[in-house]
């Protein structure tokens, strides 16, 4: 095997290793990874079709991990209200 064969079963593995992930901010990284690596395996071989849908999909993946990144510090912010708002309705509560 030589090293664009070896490159282009990492782009695969990493395709395959995102399809079977089940939390959305792993899966993102892992999709990233995989669209550098096919992006690097399609202008190896100038397989236009490969590195230009990769090419396409390295921002919308970017994009959507940003959101996602967003979307998990809301949460955070919301549970630490929660929390506040949960002890200070149990004090209130206690005396």
């Amino acid at each position: 095997m030589n090293t664009w064969d070896a490159i282009g079963y990492v782009a695969s593995a990493l395709v395959l290793t995102a399809f079977g992930m089940r939390s959305i901010i792993p899966l993102r990284v892992v999709a990233m990874c995989s669209n550098v690596v096919f992006i690097i395996y399609g202008l190896g071989f100038d397989l236009t079709p490969i590195w230009s849908l990769h090419a396409a999909l390295l921002p919308m993946n970017a994009w959507r991990l940003v959101q996602a990144l967003e979307v998990e510090r809301n949460l955070q912010a919301l549970r630490q209200t929660r929390d506040v708002m949960t002890n200070r309705l149990r004090a209130c509560l206690s005396s």
